[in-house]
């Protein structure tokens, strides 16, 4: 923290010590404000036991070579940091459902019948939503080093009420530079969501002042094409992947399919039992 900043915080010190404490009436001798750099130093900022020091602020490490962000260390800073989030609790019903008696989506249908399923689970534990979003962008030009040109961002969002969700609620999961391990950070990801479904006392900070036990429960990935086909190992040719409903990793030499069998593949799609589907050497022995 430079000097200006520290200057900075003197001075709302000493607004301080002008305004309100006179109101309070004599303050005790013991309690002595600190006025000087060195003090602000060693008790707001940069001391062992200062505020800063001891602020709940997640950790940023490595994990599969990209910049990275425990996903429960995001969820414990958002509460803890008393934003208003959108969550149910376990036991009330009336909390899931409206007046009729009708989830907003099947998606809260499945996880409500998931959480009355459980029996470790009281009725005030709090369930909260979120979201995970993935992109890529290209962040500067380098010429000779195409792998080094694209990131790839992670995102995760606790939901707010009513959907509205603003900056405070998003925060970064993870930043890596794109098509070297964006798979295995969205699986780790996956991993971690995971195991917050597990009910674990968390703190709720602002007006809530109180600890309650919690439960995250992912309701969507947020993808664009192109980062739906990469996460889900599929190519971009249009429905093909949704008429056989299958995905899975291929080979880049065996891939498109060969001649023979995408001809059978065509005439299966116009007159599915009239044609022998046994396959030659390519990926398309993976549909069997």
């Amino acid at each position: 923290m430079d000097k200006l900043e520290v200057t900075s915080i003197l001075q709302e010190i000493n607004d301080c010590v002008q305004t309100a404490w006179p109101i309070h009436g004599d303050m005790p001798s013991s309690i002595k404000a600190p006025l000087n750099h060195k003090t602000v130093q060693s008790v707001y900022t940069e001391g062992q036991n200062s505020i800063v020091k001891n602020l709940p602020i997640p950790t940023v490490s490595i994990c599969h070579k990209a910049a990275y962000i425990p996903a429960k260390e995001i969820i414990n800073h958002i509460l803890a940091m008393g934003i208003d989030v959108m969550f149910f609790r376990a036991g009330h019903e009336k909390d899931w459902v409206d007046q009729s008696g009708h989830y907003a989506t099947e998606c809260l249908c499945n996880i409500h019948q998931n959480v009355s399923s459980m029996t470790d689970v009281s009725i005030d534990t709090r369930i909260l939503l979120v979201r995970v979003w993935s992109d890529g962008f290209e962040a500067h030009q380098i010429k000779g080093k195409n792998e080094y040109n694209s990131l790839q961002m992670f995102t995760l969002t606790v939901i707010a009420p009513n959907y509205k969700n603003t900056s405070r609620h998003t925060a970064p999961f993870a930043l890596c530079f794109q098509r070297q391990n964006q798979n295995d950070i969205l699986i780790q990801l996956l991993k971690e969501l995971k195991d917050l479904q597990s009910p674990t006392l968390r703190y709720w900070g602002g007006k809530e002042n109180h600890v309650y036990p919690t439960m995250v429960f992912l309701e969507m990935i947020s993808n664009d094409y192109v980062e739906r086909c990469s996460n889900t190992c599929t190519t971009q040719n249009g429905t093909f992947t949704h008429r056989w409903r299958y995905s899975g990793q291929f080979d880049d030499n065996f891939v498109p399919s060969c001649p023979s069998c995408h001809l059978k593949n065509i005439e299966y799609i116009l007159s599915p039992p009239a044609v022998n589907m046994n396959r030659e050497r390519c990926c398309d022995q993976c549909l069997d």
